[in-house]
């Protein structure tokens, strides 16, 4: 502000003089006149660049300040995604452990309904259910079972499912049509007038009525078939539902009345 009233003092001076014909006191006043232009350019220039320099400096923290937000968000997106992955694994370990605990429930529980089947056989019976038995061999499996399972191989899944499925399924397989002669030999024609009559029935459907009609529960059904018990029972719903078959009716009263 000083320089600014200075320069123009000097310039009103520097002029004065020069009217006057006074020209070594004009251009006295007229260097000074400059001096002071110079100073106030000095002066506005150092304003400026300290301006620049608030600027820059504030740019400079309002980056660092937002490359830490960034930082702090990556980190906490971080954990976020390691905490899920974690819940993830512990859910997924959980799930697979049920599942492997309720397959070996599920084996276990196969190997009962095979030692009570052997317990049902009775050689001199003239059953289907004898008959049955002793053609799926239920008496070579459950030692065959109990060799392994007194021997302890091993106490991985794995293991007694491959071997209890390599025992029970993997050796001989029912001859169906042989089963069918002999329900038809003991039950009077059972299986050719269930077949005529129903025609639409699947194989699968058919095994399961010969074995529910002869007095296999569904679990031992499930064993015999390969099948699971849920397997079992959705299908003989169906069966029912199919056959028009009222739900409190008796399965084998339904199919003596419609077949003998």
């Amino acid at each position: 502000m000083v320089y600014n009233y200075q320069a123009n003092l000097f310039q009103a001076l520097s002029e004065r003089e020069e009217m006057l014909g006074n020209y070594p006191e004009a251009l006295e006043y007229n260097e000074m006149y400059a001096e002071n232009l110079l100073q106030i350019i000095t002066i506005n220039s150092d304003k400026r660049l300290l301006e620049l320099q608030k600027k820059y400096d504030y740019e400079k923290i309002h980056l660092h300040n937002t490359r830490l937000r960034l930082e702090r968000s990556y980190t906490f997106i971080g954990l976020l995604v390691l905490v899920f992955c974690i819940v993830l694994s512990i859910i997924f370990l959980s799930r697979e452990y049920r599942r492997r605990e309720n397959v070996m429930l599920e084996l276990e529980d196969k190997v009962s309904q095979l030692n009570s089947l052997a317990k049902k056989y009775d050689e001199k019976e003239k059953t289907f259910v004898s008959y049955l038995l002793k053609h799926f061999k239920v008496l070579k499996k459950v030692s065959s079972l109990e060799i392994y399972i007194n021997k302890k191989q091993s106490h991985k899944d794995e293991f007694w499912i491959k071997k209890f499925n390599d025992i029970v399924y993997g050796q001989d397989t029912l001859n169906w049509d042989i089963l069918y002669d002999v329900m038809n030999e003991l039950h009077n024609g059972f299986f050719i007038k269930l077949k005529a009559l129903y025609p639409q029935l699947k194989e699968v459907d058919f095994r399961i009525l010969c074995l529910t009609y002869s007095g296999f529960s569904t679990e031992e059904i499930a064993i015999v078939l390969n099948l699971s018990i849920n397997t079992i029972n959705t299908k003989r719903s169906a069966i029912r539902k199919g056959l028009a078959i009222p739900s409190f009716a008796n399965l084998r009263d339904f199919l003596d009345d419609k077949l003998l």
